[in-house]
């Protein structure tokens, strides 16, 4: 069972990728910005990150570059989605 960190401003989206992942016994936090991300990130040590480019605030790629800055998180994998205009 891995511990998956979904960001996703988008609620409906979120929930349908978070209940996916529920399915198949994994635990998942979903948020919606790129500094409820770090906070997660922190609290729960993710194995996976989803990652949705178009964030409000922060961009995705902003959150990206903050994320791999730290040690702990650089190997940690993380799936980039971009769902298009918005």
């Amino acid at each position: 069972m891995a511990q998956i960190l979904i960001i996703e401003p988008d609620a409906r989206l979120a929930a349908l990728y978070a209940e996916a992942m529920q399915t198949r016994q994994h635990q998942v936090v979903t948020v919606s910005t790129a500094q409820a991300a770090i906070l997660a990130a922190d609290a729960t040590n993710p194995d996976l990150v989803v990652l949705e480019l178009q964030l409000t605030a922060h961009s995705g790629v902003e959150f990206l570059y903050e994320f791999r800055s730290y040690a702990d998180w650089q190997t940690i994998p993380v799936v980039v989605m971009g769902t298009g205009a918005k």
